[in-house]
């Protein structure tokens, strides 16, 4: 297997939960310290070594293509409507090639102690064990169960190491959850999701989801895999005005006076 060199970062949603913040704004440039957020992302990726970042996007987003024009690695995709984040995977399918591909949500940036190496451990884990998909995941409050991809492991998670995946479930009650590991906004795929997520639009009514597609590639006996974000390392949910607010003091308290411009 190859090594990953195409990431897609996922840009298109239409940031209802932050109005009117995002009337104007698209969610994924609002700051995080002197940077909007997409910036830290593509940051992430280019430390990581990835060599083409794909945004996928949906029109009136000017501003994404307006601030990343004339980066090389960078690909701008415009695409009509929010049709759910597997649609915005297939909406990228002819850049892609028959190689294996990372995809990053666009409101998800990650801080912490050593978290660039965390998408290398992250590439390497499904280079190595020649995995379907890799899931990096995090432990979840209990109040945010209902409003992510929760994984079963088939035993127990440790941070830094991949484990193989019992079964996923898509905001399940917190009764019903498997496990407080929810999926954290980074996923490796090899080429066999696109043809998953195919046959799913093929007979889906509503949004087009990766869990959907990662299910269907279980059912295949395809090894998908999860990733444990470390202790020290942590995943914002900037698509939420509370989430997006704990970010912001994050990045806010970490920056050092000497970025921003001295007032006489």
């Amino acid at each position: 297997m190859s090594r990953i060199r195409r990431a897609i970062i996922l840009a298109g949603g239409r940031g209802t939960r932050l109005l009117p913040l995002t009337r104007a704004v698209p969610k994924e440039m609002l700051p995080l310290g002197t940077k909007p957020i997409l910036q830290h992302i593509v940051e992430e990726l280019r430390t990581a070594g990835l060599e083409e970042i794909i945004i996928v996007s949906r029109e009136g987003k000017s501003a994404i293509a307006n601030h990343f024009a004339g980066e090389n690695d960078i690909r701008i995709l415009m695409k009509k409507g929010a049709k759910g984040p597997g649609h915005s995977v297939m909406f990228a399918r002819e850049f892609l090639g028959d190689e294996s591909f990372l995809v990053a949500f666009g409101d998800a940036p990650y801080r912490g102690a050593r978290v660039n190496e965390f998408l290398l451990q992250l590439l390497n884990a499904h280079e190595s064990l020649q995995a379907s998909a890799v899931l990096a995941v995090a432990r979840a409050p209990l109040n945010e169960i209902p409003l992510r991809a929760v994984v079963k492991p088939e035993g127990s998670l440790k941070p830094g190491v991949a484990s193989p995946v019992a079964d996923l479930v898509q905001k399940p009650g917190p009764s019903e959850a498997p496990s407080n590991w929810a999926v954290a906004g980074r996923y490796t795929f090899n080429p066999a999701v696109l043809d998953s997520l195919a046959d799913i639009a093929s007979r889906a009514t509503g949004e087009i989801l990766l869990v959907d597609a990662i299910k269907h590639m279980m059912a295949q006996g395809q090894r998908i895999y999860a990733l444990p974000l470390g202790e020290s390392q942590h995943r914002f949910d900037t698509g939420s005005l509370e989430g997006y607010l704990r970010a912001f003091r994050a990045y806010a308290d970490e920056s050092s006076h000497e970025d921003w411009p001295h007032c006489n």
